[in-house]
């Protein structure tokens, strides 16, 4: 643009590509976190840590409970 060619002089076209090449960097970045964000392992996987993050969190009766009730892996 003129006002760009006026600031920025010969290096316009420079300045402007880079900011186009920056702004379709952080477009494909940010559509592979969305990807991945709804990627149905890591939609499981985060349910499970919240799950699990609730549980230790119910007062005093959660750490008054021995390791031996605790149910055990198969």
């Amino acid at each position: 643009t003129r006002t760009e060619d006026e600031n920025v002089g010969p290096w316009a076209d420079e300045v402007r590509d880079q900011g186009l090449r920056y702004a379709r960097d952080v477009t494909h970045r940010g559509r592979e976190f969305v990807a991945s964000a709804l990627d149905p392992e890591n939609l499981n996987a985060a349910v499970q840590r919240a799950a699990g993050s609730e549980q230790p969190g119910n007062g005093a009766q959660g750490q008054a409970s021995s390791p031996a009730s605790a149910p055990k892996p198969h």
